[in-house]
């Protein structure tokens, strides 16, 4: 599945295509970060695909940590976006973090 949007968050906007198969044959790809680096995403539907959950990988700046997001619809106006930092396993300097995002429809 290919959908292209623009993306806003705190890091700034950025051109992005989303890429996702069922978790059998997750699908892979490189794009270029909101901070400018080339990373490795890796993407798929679970739960009979009502969950996007991706990887990203690759980040020089996180030396081998990885990024996991799972997207989901809570209610038909709330899209609830789970993400979590993973450091590497020898890391000192990177601890793991994660947030969780709630997205409200705007019916303008």
């Amino acid at each position: 599945m290919f959908n292209l949007q623009v993306a806003t968050n705190p890091a700034g906007n950025w051109n992005r295509t989303l890429v996702a198969s069922d978790s059998a044959n997750p699908l892979n790809t490189t794009i270029i970060d909101p901070d400018g680096d080339t990373v490795q995403v890796e993407a798929w539907w679970e739960d009979d695909g009502t969950k996007h959950k991706s990887l990203l990988q690759g980040k020089p700046r996180v030396e081998g940590g990885v990024f996991e997001t799972v997207r989901y619809l809570e209610s038909e106006d709330i899209m609830v976006c789970e993400s979590s930092f993973l450091p590497p396993a020898s890391s000192k300097k990177f601890k793991y973090g994660s947030v969780i995002w709630k997205f409200d429809r705007w019916n303008n």
